[in-house]
C-alpha cells in the first residue's frame, strides 16, 4: 500500500511542491531521496512550464540549500550522498539557466569558496559536474545551440575558475580538497586554453607536489596523463613537454626502482596501487606516442629506454586491460622503428632492399640481411635495441590463443562446431600478431633465436607445461611471411622437427594430443613454405590423415581443419602433376577416403567433403565433373540404397537414422557445390527429380502425421527428423543457384519449374509451425540471381507467402524469428531486383506489402527493423526514378510513411535506425519541397490547406499535439518549418530532428521560441488564469485544494 502511494505521489505533477518539507522534516533518507528525485524529474521535463517567478526560488532554494549543507564540515560529511543529488539537481537547472538567467552563478560559488575548505570542495565538485554535462553528457540531452553556447560560456568564465585551481594548489594542505580539485582539473584538462596548462606552474603542482605524496599520486598522474595527450603546434612547448615527462619519470623512479618490482609492486599492493600501475601505463605510452620525436631530439635516449623498461615490467602484470595499453604502444614503436629502418636502408642502398615487398604489408618477406646491416643502424636504433628483445620475450610469453571455437547444440540435438568470429581474444592475437611481425622485420635472428629457445626449454623441460608450449606455438605460427623464404625454411624445419620429436618421446595421450595441435597450427600458418615444398607439403597431409584417425577429443577437428586451412591456401598444388607423380594428388586422396575418414564423425566428414571440393574447384575444368563425380560415389551409393528402399516401405523414410543418413547426404552435397560451382551440374541432375520426389513424400507424411495427432505433434522428434531433411534439399538448392555461374537458361527452365510450386503449396498449406522458413530464403535467393527474369512468378509467391505469413507474424515482434527476417528480406530483394513486378499486384496486394515494409521497421529487434528502413529507403528511390507512378504512390502513402518513421523516431526503442530514419525522412520532405510530386496528398480530398506543405505541416503538428501532450502547436510548427526549410542540407537537417527529440522530453509553456534559439533569452508568458501566480511564490507556496487529491494528501502526511 505504501509503495502504491508514493508511486502515485511521486507521478503526480505537482508533487514538487512538497520537496521543501519533506527535506526539512523527513527523518529518513530514501524519503528525502525520493523528494530529490520528484524534484530533479520536474525541473529535468517540467522547467519550462513552471512560472518564472517559481523557477526564482527553486534556484535559490536549491543553492542554499547546497551551500549550507556544504558549509559545516559535520554536515558535509554527514550527507555526502544527499549533497550529490543536490548538486546533480543544481547543474540540472544550470543547464536550463545558466549562463543568460544565472550570469553571476560561476563568480558567486568562487566568492563563496573562500568561507570554508567544505563549501570550496562542493564547489570543485559543481564544476566538474557541469563540465562533464557540457563536454561528455550533452550529445542526445541538450539541443546543440544549447551546448554550443554552455562551451563558450564556459571558457570565458575559466580565467576566475582557474585562480580558484592556483589559490588551492598554493596554500590548501586539506587533502580531501585537494584530491577534488585534481579531479576538477582532469575533467577540465581536455578543453581548456593550453596556456594555462604549459605557461603556468601547474606541472610542477602536479609532478612534484602531489605526485610525490600517496594520498594524491593517482589524480596527479590522471591529471599528467590528460596533458601528456595534448598536441601543441611543432616546437611550441618542447621544453615543458621534456619537463613534464623527465620529471614525472623522476618520481616514478621513487616508487618503482627497476621493471623486476613492478609485478611483486602490482599483486602485494592495494587498490590505489594497482591503479598506480595502470596510470603509470598510461603515462609512459600516451607520452611516448605523441611526443616521442620531441623528447629524442633532446638527447634523452637513455631516459626513454629507462621508462620502456618499466613499461615491460608494467606489461608483465597479471591485468588484461593493462597488457592492451601496453601492447598498442609496443605496436607503435615497433612500426615507428621499421618504418625508420625502411626509410634509412632505401636512401643508403636502394638496390639492396626489395621495396616492393616491404612496403606490400608486414606479412611479407624482406632482404632482412640489408636491414640488418649494422653499419647502417642509427643511435636511435640501436638505443631501443636494448629493450626490444625483452619485448618479444614478453610477447610470446603472453601470446593469445589464435581462434575461439564453441561447441553448440543445433535443433536437431547435435553438437556442432561454431567459429567465434571477432571476439576480444581474437582480436588481441591479431594485434599482438602484428606486433611480433614487426618486430620479427627489425631483427629476425633474434626474434628466431628467442622462439626456438622459448621451445627448446620447454620441450627439455621435465615440468613442462600445455600453456608455455601453446603459446610459444602460437606466437611461432603469427609471424608467418615475415621472413624470407630461404630464413623461414631453416626456423620452421627446426620447430617442426623438435615438436615431431617431442610427440613421439612423450607418454600420455593427452600430452600427444597437445603437441600434435601445435604441429597443426604452425604448419597451417606456413602456405608459402608448403606451397614450394611439395614433398614436405606432403608429408604433411598425412600426418593430417593420420591425426583424423586419433579419436583423442580435439584431434580430429583441428586435423580437419587444417586441411581445409591448408587447401585453402595450397589447394593448386593438388590438382597438378608432380615429379615421380602418376596421378593428381587429389586422385590419390579420393581413392584414399573410405580409410582416412571412417572414424571421423559426420560434421567432420563434411569438412573434408568441402576441402576436397576446395581442390576440384581449382583442377582443369574438363575433368571437374569426372573428379566430383568419384568424390561422391560413397555418398551417391547410399542415397540410392535409401530411395530403393523408400520405393518399397516409404515409411521407412519416418525412420531417424534414415532421416539423419539423408541429412548427411545432403550436407556433404551442399558443402561440395559450395566450393565447385557450376560444375556440380551434373551430380545434382542425376538425384534431382528423386530430391523433388522426397520432398514431396516427407511434406506429406508430415502433413497425414499432424492432421492424425494434431498440431502440438509438430515439435515433436519424428517431426523435426523429416523437417530437417526437407530442409536441408532447401539449402542444397539455394547453395547450388546462389553458386551458380552458368547460363540462367538452366536454371528458368529446368532446375526451377519442377519444385517452385510444389515447396510454395508447401508452405502456404502448412500449419505454421510445420512452414520451412528455409523457403523464403531460397526464394530470395532466386530473385537474386535471376532479377526482372521471374517477375512473372511474382504473383503466385505472393499468393503464396504474404498472407499466411502476415498471419504468423502480425500478432507480437518475437514469434517466429526466422520466418520474420526471411520474410523481411524476401520482400526487400523483390523491391531491388522485381521492382515493376510489385506493380502488377492489385492495390490491395500492393498495399499489403507496404504494410509489411511498415511492419518490418516497427520491430525493436535491430536486424528486422533495419532491414524494414532499408527497404523503404530503397522503395522511395525506385518510386522516385519513375515519374509514371509517383504521384498515385504518394497519393495513398506518403501520409502514412511519414507518420509511421515519425512514430518509430521518437519511441526511444528504435534509436539504432536514426541514421536511416532520417534519411527517408529528407528524402520525403524534398519531394514536397522541391514540388516532385505534383498531386494534392490530402486523403479526404479537402483543400483546406493551400498545398501540400501546409498540408504536411498540418499534419506533422496534429500528429504531435496528439501524441505528446507537452508539446505547443507553435514549437510543432516552427520544427516542421525548420525540417522543410533545411532539407537540402543533410547535416543540418539531422541536427534539427536530434534538437527536437531532445526537447520532446520536456514540458514547456505557451511560448516555446527559446527552444530553438536559446540565446533570445526569452521568458515564458505568466499563466494569469492561475491564482498560484498571487501566492507566495517559492518552494513554499500554499497549494490549491485541487493540487493533490485529498485523499493521497492524507496518505503522504502518514511519511
Amino acid at each position: 500500500m505504501a509503495d502504491e502511494i508514493l508511486s502515485e505521489f511521486q507521478n503526480h505533477p505537482e508533487s514538487w511542491h512538497r520537496v521543501d518539507t519533506i527535506l526539512e522534516n523527513s527523518k529518513s533518507q530514501n524519503t528525502k531521496f525520493l523528494a530529490l528525485k520528484i524534484l530533479e524529474n520536474a525541473i529535468k521535463f517540467r522547467w519550462k512550464s513552471i512560472l518564472k517567478e517559481q523557477r526564482e526560488a527553486i534556484k535559490d532554494y536549491v543553492l542554499s540549500v547546497v551551500i549550507l549543507t556544504s558549509k559545516d564540515e559535520v554536515l558535509f560529511q554527514e550527507n555526502s550522498l544527499l549533497l550529490q543529488r543536490l548538486n546533480g539537481i543544481l547543474v540540472e537547472i544550470l543547464k536550463h539557466e545558466w549562463p543568460h538567467n544565472w550570469k553571476d552563478f560561476i563568480p558567486n560559488i568562487i566568492s563563496r569558496s573562500e568561507t570554508s575548505e567544505t563549501v570550496c570542495e562542493n564547489s570543485m565538485i559543481l564544476l566538474r559536474l557541469l563540465s562533464e554535462e557540457i563536454f561528455e553528457f550533452s550529445e542526445g540531452n541538450m539541443v546543440q545551440s544549447k551546448i554550443t553556447d554552455l562551451k563558450e560560456n564556459l571558457n570565458k568564465e575559466f580565467s576566475e575558475i582557474w585562480k580558484l585551481f592556483e589559490a588551492i594548489f598554493q596554500n590548501s594542505e586539506n587533502v580531501s580538497l585537494i584530491n577534488s580539485s585534481l579531479k576538477t582539473l582532469h575533467v577540465f584538462l581536455s578543453w581548456v586554453p593550453i596556456g594555462y596548462i604549459l605557461e603556468t606552474q601547474i606541472i610542477e603542482y602536479l609532478s612534484k607536489k602531489y605526485l610525490s605524496n600517496n594520498e594524491t599520486l593517482n589524480y596527479s598522474l590522471k591529471c599528467l596523463i590528460e596533458i601528456a595527450s595534448i598536441e601543441p603546434e611543432e616546437g611550441q612547448y618542447d621544453g615543458r613537454l621534456v619537463f613534464l615527462f623527465t620529471q614525472t619519470m623522476e618520481v616514478i623512479a621513487q616508487y618503482i626502482k627497476s621493471e623486476l618490482e613492478v609485478e611483486n609492486y602490482y599483486e602485494k599492493g592495494n587498490d590505489d596501487d594497482r591503479e598506480f600501475i595502470q596510470n603509470i601505463s598510461l603515462f609512459i605510452t600516451i607520452f611516448l606516442r605523441n611526443h616521442l620525436q620531441i623528447v629524442e631530439n633532446e638527447k634523452l635516449l637513455d631516459g626513454i629506454v629507462t621508462s620502456l623498461k618499466i613499461l615491460i615490467g608494467v606489461s608483465t602484470v597479471n591485468n588484461i586491460e593493462i597488457f592492451k595499453i601496453c601492447l598498442d604502444f609496443w605496436y607503435f614503436l615497433s612500426k615507428n622503428l621499421f618504418d625508420e629502418k625502411i626509410n634509412s636502408v632505401s636512401i643508403i642502398n636502394t638496390s639492396s632492399l626489395d621495396l616492393g615487398s616491404s612496403f606490400g604489408g608486414m606479412g611479407r618477406g624482406s632482404n632482412n640481411n640489408s636491414m640488418n646491416n649494422n653499419n647502417n643502424r642509427s643511435e636511435r636504433m640501436n638505443a631501443y635495441s636494448e629493450v626490444l628483445p625483452d619485448v618479444r620475450r614478453l610477447l610470446i610469453e603472453k601470446m593469445a590463443k589464435p581462434e575461439e571455437i564453441l561447441i553448440i547444440e543445433n535443433e536437431l540435438g547435435e553438437l556442432i562446431r561454431e567459429r567465434q568470429k571477432d571476439t576480444s581474444n581474437i582480436i588481441l592475437y591479431k594485434k599482438m600478431s602484428k606486433t611480433l611481425i614487426t618486430l620479427t622485420h627489425l631483427d629476425h635472428k633474434n626474434m628466431e633465436q628467442i622462439m626456438l629457445e622459448r621451445l627448446l626449454n620447454e620441450i627439455r623441460n621435465p615440468d613442462w607445461k600445455w600453456s608455455r608450449l601453446n603459446t610459444v606455438c602460437w606466437a611461432i605460427g603469427s609471424i608467418n611471411g615475415s621472413m624470407t623464404e630461404k630464413q623461414e625454411k631453416r626456423f620452421l624445419i627446426i620447430a617442426l622437427k623438435e615438436l615431431l620429436d617431442m610427440c613421439e618421446n612423450k607418454n600420455g595421450k593427452d600430452n600427444k594430443a597437445v603437441i600434435a595441435s601445435n604441429i597443426m597450427y604452425i604448419v597451417g600458418q606456413y602456405p608459402r613454405f608448403l606451397r614450394n615444398h611439395w614433398n614436405f607439403l606432403k608429408t604433411v597431409l598425412n600426418k593430417l590423415f593420420e591425426f583424423m584417425e586419433e579419436t583423442h577429443p580435439g584431434v580430429q577437428d583441428m586435423a580437419c581443419d587444417t586441411f581445409l586451412k591448408i587447401t585453402h591456401n595450397c589447394k593448386k598444388q593438388f590438382v597438378k602433376k608432380h615429379k615421380n607423380q602418376n596421378s593428381l594428388f587429389v586422385e590419390e586422396i579420393i581413392e584414399r577416403m573410405p580409410e582416412i575418414t571412417k572414424l571421423l564423425q559426420l560434421r567432420q566428414k563434411q569438412v573434408f567433403y568441402e576441402t576436397m571440393g576446395e581442390m576440384i574447384h581449382v583442377a582443369n575444368y574438363g575433368i571437374q565433373e569426372e573428379l566430383i563425380a568419384r568424390l561422391m560415389v560413397t555418398a551417391n551409393d547410399r542415397w540410392k540404397q535409401i530411395i530403393e528402399i523408400a520405393g518399397t516401405n516409404v515409411m521407412s523414410l519416418k525412420k531417424p537414422n534414415i532421416c539423419r543418413e539423408l541429412v548427411f547426404i545432403l550436407r556433404v552435397n551442399t558443402r561440395v557445390v559450395s566450393t565447385v560451382g557450376v560444375a556440380f551440374q551434373k551430380q545434382l541432375s542425376l538425384h534431382y527429380q528423386e530430391m523433388i520426389d522426397l520432398y514431396s513424400t516427407y511434406s506429406k507424411l508430415i502433413f497425414e502425421y499432424i492432421e492424425e495427432r494434431g498440431a502440438l505433434v509438430a515439435k515433436s522428434e519424428i517431426i523435426r527428423n523429416m523437417r530437417h531433411v526437407k530442409s536441408q534439399i532447401i539449402v542444397l538448392l539455394q547453395t547450388f543457384i546462389s553458386k551458380y555461374d552458368g547460363n540462367d537458361k538452366f536454371l528458368l527452365d529446368d532446375l526451377i519449374p519442377p519444385f517452385l510450386e510444389l515447396i510454395l503449396d508447401d508452405y502456404k498449406n502448412n500449419i505454421p509451425e510445420a512452414k520451412e522458413a528455409s523457403i523464403l530464403a531460397l526464394i530470395t535467393t532466386i530473385v537474386d540471381k535471376l532479377k526482372h527474369q521471374v517477375s512473372e512468378s511474382i504473383p503466385l509467391v505472393f499468393d503464396s507467402i504474404f498472407e499466411c505469413t502476415l498471419l504468423m507474424i502480425r500478432e507480437n515482434f518475437e514469434d517466429y524469428p526466422d520466418h520474420r527476417l526471411n520474410f523481411f528480406k524476401l520482400i526487400r530483394e523483390i523491391n531491388r531486383s522485381c521492382f515493376v513486378s510489385m506493380f502488377l499486384l492489385d492495390t490491395d496486394r500492393f498495399k499489403l506489402i507496404v504494410d509489411c515494409i511498415v511492419w518490418a521497421f516497427k520491430h525493436t529487434e535491430r536486424n528486422m527493423s533495419e532491414t524494414g528502413l532499408y527497404t523503404t529507403e530503397e522503395l522511395l528511390d525506385n518510386i522516385n526514378s519513375n515519374e509514371n507512378i509517383l504521384n498515385d504512390f504518394y497519393s495513398g502513402y506518403y501520409l502514412i510513411l511519414l507518420t509511421d518513421i515519425f512514430s518509430i523516431l521518437t519511441d526511444t526503442l528504435h534509436k539504432s535506425g536514426f541514421q536511416i530514419q532520417y534519411k527517408i525522412l529528407r528524402t520525403m520532405f524534398m519531394l514536397v519541397k522541391t514540388e516532385k510530386i505534383t498531386v494534392y496528398l490530402d486523403d479526404n480530398n479537402s483543400f483546406t490547406h493551400k498545398d501540400n506543405s501546409n498540408l504536411i505541416l498540418n499534419s506533422i503538428t496534429e500528429l504531435f499535439l496528439e501524441s505528446f501532450n507537452n508539446l505547443t502547436e507553435n514549437q510543432i510548427h516552427d520544427f516542421a518549418r525548420q525540417l522543410f526549410d533545411n532539407c537540402e542540407n543533410p547535416d543540418k537537417f539531422k541536427t534539427i530532428l536530434r534538437d527536437f527529440l531532445v526537447i520532446m522530453k520536456e514540458f514547456s509553456g505557451d511560448d516555446n521560441s527559446d527552444l530553438y534559439s536559446e540565446e533570445k533569452n526569452l521568458e515564458l508568458k505568466q499563466l494569469e488564469s492561475l491564482e498560484i501566480e498571487k501566492q507566495l511564490l517559492g518552494l513554499k507556496i500554499q497549494q490549491k485544494e485541487d493540487n493533490l487529491d485529498p485523499e493521497l494528501q492524507k496518505d503522504l502526511d502518514f511519511f
